[in-house]
């Protein structure tokens, strides 16, 4: 069995064969190990912002509770970041750099841009917002929008925003479009087919009738299982930004 780098702690392996229909062919067995890596670094229940200090890899980093980051010297091109059973692991490909696995680590930090790993949490629903909004891929200026969602802002609040005064939006949507024609359009952009009866009517009553707004739909759609399987390809590995400010 191999693995990616885990944290320094007491593990149980659990083990059975079957055979291909699925029918054990063994009694159940388990073995124990212990994990005591001197290059292990964990953080604290705070935002941490953790220096990844050894060389030559191999090693884990639990950055804990928080919105955590790991800072790696080096440009992010001569790294490659995948999506692992346990967080993410991290593979130098041109120097001695090894592998390293990220745990509990939201943000990663290169010497030329940042990665954003929390695709279930903040990161993730500015680039599923964004990209819902305007049908494309997010231009630098997510930076400002995921720094502002990390400081408190509601996605809702967001998705207003992107609805204000923004030329870009008012060339896909109109300037003063109908509850209908707001919505046939939301599904266009958002998930990029027509209109399914039942929920188009149960939809535009609810505009109608004002139990929703169009902020409100605008953010449920873009966090809609649907979108989010349509958005997963592109950010599964997590995506790069440039800090805000930066």
């Amino acid at each position: 069995m191999t693995t990616s780098p885990l944290p320094n702690a007491g593990y149980q392996v659990n083990v059975v064969s079957s055979d291909k229909a699925g029918n054990a062919t063994a009694s159940f067995n388990s073995a124990t190990f212990t994990v005591a890596n001197s290059a292990f670094q964990g953080g604290t229940a705070k935002d941490d912002v953790i220096k990844v200090t050894t060389a030559n890899g191999g090693h884990a980093i639990d950055g804990g509770a928080g919105r955590d980051t790991a800072v790696i010297a080096g440009k992010f091109a001569d790294y490659k970041v995948v999506k692992e059973t346990w967080g993410y692991g991290v593979t130098d490909k041109l120097g001695s750099g090894g592998h390293d696995s990220l745990i509990n680590v939201e943000r990663l930090q290169f010497n030329d841009v940042n990665v954003a790993l929390d695709i279930d949490g903040p990161a993730g629903q500015v680039y599923r917002l964004y990209k819902a909004a305007f049908d494309r891929e997010p231009d630098p200026q997510i930076n400002y929008w995921i720094d502002r969602v990390d400081h408190g802002l509601q996605l809702e609040d967001m998705a207003k925003e992107f609805m204000t005064n923004q030329p870009e939006w008012d060339r896909m949507y109109g300037k003063t479009p109908s509850n209908a024609d707001f919505l046939t359009n939301l599904y266009a952009h958002v998930l990029h087919r027509g209109p399914d009866g039942e929920g188009y009517a149960f939809w535009l009553n609810a505009l109608d009738t004002k139990i929703a707004t169009r902020e409100h739909l605008l953010a449920f759609f873009s966090e809609s299982p649907e979108n989010q399987l349509q958005v997963i390809g592109s950010i599964e590995n997590g995506f790069t930004y440039t800090p805000f400010g930066a």
